[in-house]
Parts: C-alpha cells; structure tokens; sequence
C-alpha cells in the first residue's frame, strides 16, 4: 500500500497523501465547535473553553453530525462543504459503533499496541502525527532510511484503523491537554499540552457575530503552507471539494453496511477495503480539483464575474 501510485498527465499521487488529505480534514473537524451562544440544548460556545466542551459533549450525545456547526464559514459555499462533511462526520460515528461491535478482541489489541508505542514516545495517534508533522514531508526536510519510512508508514495506517475504529476517541483524554489561550478579544489559540496545533500556523478560534448572536469559532488552518495554494476560493472549487466529501461519505456507508452484513471479517479488511473505495476516486477528484485551481491561477481578467469567489459574509 504504501508504495502504491498513480501517475498521469504529469499528475502523480500516493495512495498515503490521499489518505493524509482527506483524514487531515476528518482530525481536524473532530476538534473543532463554534460560537458564543448557549442553545436550548446545552451547546455553548460563549468562551474559547466552552466550545471545546461543547465538541466533546457532541460526540457524547452521537451528534458528531453537528460538529460541522463549529466552523467558521468565510461564505456561503463553505458553509455547505462543511454541512456535507458533518453527515460524514456522523456516518464515521456510525461507523465506529459497528467496528466496535463487530471487533472488539482487535479493537483491545490495537489499543494494547497504541498503549506499547505511545510508553516508547511514538506519535501513535493520526492528530499527533499532524501536530508534529511526522505524516508529511515537505521540502527542505532531511530524507529517511527505508526502514525509518516503512515504520511511520505502519504507525499511520494504525493510526488510520483507530480513526475509524474509535474517530473521535482522543476526545475522551481532553481534560487538561486540550487547551485555549486568548490572544486578543477576538482571537484566540487552541493548544494540546500547552503547545499550538500545526504549528508554526496554529489552529484558533475566532469571535464573530452570527444570527444567534456572538459566538466563538474555530477557524480552518487554509494558510497551513500544504494547504495555502490549493484552499478553495471559487464555487467551482467548493463544488469539487463537495464531490470528494461525498466519496468519502459514500464510503462510510458502504463500509458501514458490509459490516453489518458480515461481509467484512477483519480491521485489517475494514482498512484494506476503505482503500480500495477511496484511492481510485479521491484521484480523480484531486487531479480535477488540481485542474480548477490552475485554471483560476491563469485567469487574466481580474474583473471579470464568471465564476467569481464567493463573497464573504
């Protein structure tokens, strides 16, 4: 898996980056909420520290659905890219309520071998691995040994089965290591063990004004240097972007109901076959996503209104 690669038209992609993609999203919704006021059913977001109950309290309740509520949403078509992923995001729940029941003696040893790695100071989890950037490499970064390699590789794809085995887990470990620090009246930073997310960047939260009144959200990290040149900023793109959620949704479900089916007999199965439902299209989608985004770079007519960003709110 790891060496598997498609290349055409001068586009080259590894089934690892589309994973990291397509999961990068997936981590980083799970720690996300939004704003200021307190709603009829106990989710508050008046305080920095209030939306990061607020998302715990969610996923408690099963409503990891909603979580895509707690973003900030520059514009209108963001706002339904991120509804589109929050029915993900409940299906991935779903999803880890059936693998539990399905497999609990390899849910009990995945987590044996989470516990084993994380005592030798292994980044053992997909968001750790994020934070300190194991997962990516960049330019400029020193090359590693094969064996170093095939050794990440491993703790990413473990790192992938208990994102679908147990998605939003990490949330039941938050008390005293995920953290805010107001920066300003409007602005402040989250922190896991009193250090940024994705640093040098960092993930916030922003206070802003919204129907219910003000409210503190968190912001999407789009100046992340992976992520800069390719963030979304016309309805083409959002609509690209919607087209890979929507695989991505597609193949919870799927994953879902051979499970209950009884069609799949392992974690290894779950893993291997989310794989072979994803890689082909998340390809497609990335390289025609890629083909957008290079149109709107070539664009000339700064004036012109065809398929023009949409405006912010």
């Amino acid at each position: 898996m790891a060496g598997f690669s498609i290349r055409t038209a001068g586009f080259s992609v590894s089934l690892s980056s589309v994973a990291r993609a397509l999961f990068t999203l997936s981590v980083l919704l799970a720690f996300v909420t939004t704003t200021g006021c307190k709603r009829s059913n106990g989710y508050s977001q008046e305080t920095p520290d209030a939306v990061v109950r607020t998302a715990k309290l969610m996923v408690e309740r099963g409503d990891a659905s909603q979580l895509h509520e707690l973003i900030y949403a520059e514009n209108d078509d963001m706002r339904g890219l991120l509804r589109r992923l929050g029915r993900a995001l409940g299906h991935l729940q779903d999803l880890g309520t059936e693998i539990a029941k399905a497999f609990p003696k390899e849910i009990a040893e995945l987590k044996a071998q989470t516990e084993a790695a994380a005592k030798k100071g292994k980044a053992t989890g997909l968001l750790q691995q994020l934070t300190s950037q194991a997962g990516f490499r960049g330019r400029g970064r020193p090359k590693v040994s094969g064996k170093d390699q095939k050794e990440k590789q491993e703790l990413f794809n473990s790192a992938i089965k208990r994102l679908f085995a147990d998605p939003y887990g990490f949330l039941e470990d938050t008390q005293g290591r995920l953290t805010t620090a107001e920066i300003s009246d409007d602005l402040a930073a989250i922190m896991w063990d009193n250090a940024p997310i994705l640093p040098p960047v960092g993930l916030t939260m922003r206070h802003h004004t919204a129907v219910e009144g003000m409210r503190w959200s968190v912001v999407l990290p789009l100046n992340l240097p992976f992520l800069a040149n390719y963030a979304p900023r016309t309805t083409s793109e959002y609509k690209v972007l919607g087209s890979m959620v929507r695989t991505f949704d597609n193949a919870i479900l799927d994953l879902t109901k051979d499970i209950q089916a009884k069609r799949i007999s392992s974690l290894d199965q779950v893993s291997k076959r989310a794989g072979e439902k994803l890689f082909v299209p998340a390809v497609m989608t990335f390289y025609a996503y890629s083909k957008v985004v290079e149109a709107r770079k070539k664009a000339v007519a700064p004036n012109s209104t065809k398929d023009a960003p949409s405006e912010k709110k």
